[in-house]
């Protein structure tokens, strides 16, 4: 297990690593929010300094039984660093949950329509909790589940998902959330190796689950219960596995109540599975400190920006005026809730901030226009490729979107020119960055005006995260020159699920976590995302950032989506390719043509040698959770099944 550590100091002077580094933050947020920058420290006193509702200190992480140190275990804390975090609750993704209750109550949680439904499904923050904690304890009491053992989600979006994994989350177990679309192997793969007890699944997922249980294939796994089965593939059995319907269960589980389970706040919440570009993929474990942190983190800086606002407006004399009562938030989740932007950013987060969530089974973003319509959506969360689609639907203006207030997201590096886009159709507009590894929410832009001002940053760190960019040896690099991003703080994983060494590899003896991003910050703390490492093109030893080379064959007029990646020349070892998908309606896409357009925004050696143009009425592939995946692009263009014409077959010889 070789073990590695990073050179300079805690970051650069902005990501200052004390307690009153985060007021320096929070000042620069209340700058972009139009916020009198002299009420932040009476506010930042008032709301994270002592004895205020945010409280934040500094403390060494510790296990439940009181060490800093767990022998199968190569992560931070377990080598007892000090860690920014929350001195007062909640700790626990149960007590976010019960919170919730209790204080959201009988307003609407969740709602979802089906694809052949004709009604929408609809749950208070009570009834949600009612049930989850029904079925925890049925989970303990019926099923003989013990404190830690692995609970999966593995469906396509629904309300049973959400509750399972609270569920999970009050029952003191680990949730598993598991991708949909895995097929047999890979769900062989997923469960044996996160040891799943209890799975809930749908109809589509069961029958896989249920092929291989019959097969012996999932020896550990005790009971699946499924949902959504017109087919009924649960009469055909699981072998040894017990096989029940979620009707039973919910009936079973009616006013059931949870056994006293002590958990702690450096328990594993959940297990989530990364997909990794070579061998299996890597199950991400956190801690419900580092979800909650996450989650929490979030609400820092506006809160600070609120209370300072509160103060200037009370200091200027002016006639009260009556106020408004606010609608209910709510968001829509396009994106599959087993990927942390679905998962973190729109599912937990809710439950915080008493959001209701509008689920859509699929993303379609004729059916999200209808949603947001009909629901009264105010916030979009979703991937970059899914604004745009939604943003640019035909049918936009015939839908009333009066409610939707803001479209943002994560999950991959936008478009320049989503933001303006985004700003002309009088919406607020946002982005963030994050990885699964440190719970979604971990550099985030400021305000509407910030991002659209200044596009190309994903924005400033969390309370709780510091940031750093290094060169190849790990020494620390001055503001503005790009490396890669070291992250640290509380709300980093805790390892690699039985993977010591890919943790080993991944987090250093001093807790910073290498997340394989290129990047750089400017001397006011922003962040710029050039590339993914793994994305990077090396061109005669020239390294080209593809999302650099996207952001400029996006605003030719003409193109509707566009992914670059590299291809392999006899000459250069790789050349610099597009897949592009043309604008509908719009003047025919030539390759010389484009490669000119590009030219002008780029250096000689970046532009794309190679373009194909995807056929009409196509567009690019998808991953699971929306995105477009260049590996799978590039595949299907070598094995020349590849819905596309190539336009540009020119020699590398720029």
């Amino acid at each position: 297990m070789k073990s590695w550590t990073t050179e300079g100091g805690e970051g650069s002077a902005f990501f200052d690593t004390s307690v009153s580094g985060i007021c320096s933050r929070a000042k620069i947020w209340a700058k972009a929010n139009n916020v009198p920058e002299a009420g932040v420290d009476d506010a930042f006193q008032k709301l994270i300094g002592p004895g205020g509702s945010m409280e934040i200190t500094e403390a060494h992480v510790r296990h439940s039984d009181g060490t800093t140190k767990a022998p199968h275990f190569a992560g931070p804390s377990s080598r007892g660093q000090r860690y920014r975090l929350f001195k007062e609750g909640p700790h626990l993704l149960g007590d976010v949950c019960a919170l919730a209750a209790q204080v959201h109550g009988d307003k609407p949680f969740i709602a979802y329509r089906g694809p052949d439904s004709q009604s929408t499904e609809r749950y208070t923050f009570r009834e949600a909790y009612g049930i989850a904690e029904g079925v925890a304890a049925y989970l303990h009491q019926e099923l003989g589940l013990k404190k830690g053992d692995r609970v999966a989600q593995i469906s396509r979006n629904s309300p049973e998902w959400m509750i399972s994994f609270m569920a999970a989350s009050l029952g003191g177990f680990i949730a598993v959330p598991t991708n949909s679309l895995w097929v047999h192997a890979e769900i062989e793969y997923g469960m044996n190796d996160s040891g799943t007890a209890v799975a809930f699944a749908d109809g589509e997922r069961a029958e896989k689950i249920l092929a291989l249980c019959r097969e012996g294939k999932l020896p550990g796994l005790k009971a699946v219960v499924v949902s959504r089965d017109p087919a009924n593939v649960a009469a055909q059995g699981g072998g040894a596995t017990r096989v029940l319907k979620l009707a039973d269960v919910l009936a079973a589980s009616q006013g059931r109540k949870l056994p006293p389970v002590e958990v702690s706040p450096e328990d594993e919440a959940f297990i989530m599975y990364t997909s990794g570009t070579t061998g299996n993929p890597k199950g991400v474990v956190s801690t419900h400190r580092a979800v909650v942190s996450a989650l929490r983190g979030v609400l820092c800086y506006p809160s600070i920006g609120s209370l300072a606002a509160q103060a200037g407006a009370s200091a200027a004399p002016s006639t009260p005026q009556p106020q408004k009562p606010q609608p209910q938030p709510a968001v829509i989740c396009p994106v599959p809730l087993f990927h942390a932007t679905g998962s973190h950013s729109v599912f937990l987060l809710s439950l915080l901030v008493g959001r209701k969530v509008v689920l859509m089974h699929k993303w379609d973003p004729l059916e999200a226009l209808k949603l947001i319509e009909s629901e009264k959506v105010t916030s979009f969360v979703g991937v970059p490729t899914m604004s745009m689609e939604l943003l640019n639907h035909p049918d936009y203006d015939k839908y009333d979107v009066s409610s939707l207030a803001d479209v943002g997201g994560g999950g991959a590096a936008p478009p320049a020119k989503l933001s303006s886009q985004t700003a002309k159709k009088g919406k607020s507009a946002g982005q963030g960055w994050g990885l699964t590894e440190s719970n979604a929410m971990t550099v985030l832009t400021s305000s509407s005006k910030d991002y659209v001002r200044n596009p190309a940053s994903c924005g400033r760190p969390m309370p709780f995260i510091d940031i750093k960019v290094v060169d190849e040896a790990n020494k620390e690099l001055p503001p503005g020159t790009p490396g890669e991003i070291l992250i640290r703080g509380v709300t980093i994983m805790k390892e690699y699920w039985r993977k010591p060494e890919a943790t080993a590899e991944a987090i250093s003896v001093d807790g910073w976590f290498r997340t394989g991003d290129i990047g750089r910050v400017d001397p006011d703390g922003a962040l710029y995302i050039m590339d993914r490492a793994k994305d990077l093109i090396i061109r005669g030893g020239e390294n080209i950032s593809s999302a650099e080379v996207e952001t400029a064959i996006y605003e030719h007029p003409a193109v509707q989506e566009c992914s670059v990646f590299s291809m392999p020349d006899e000459r250069l070892g790789e050349v610099v390719a597009a897949a592009v998908v043309q604008k509908p309606g719009s003047p025919a896409l030539d390759g010389a043509e484009l490669q000119k357009f590009a030219l002008q925004k780029l250096a000689k050696f970046k532009v794309p040698t190679e373009i194909y143009l995807w056929n009409q009425g196509e567009q690019l592939p998808r991953g699971a959770t929306g995105k477009i995946p260049k590996r799978t692009i590039k595949d299907q263009i070598k094995a020349g099944t590849a819905a596309c014409t190539r336009i540009l077959p020119l020699p590398s010889k720029l």
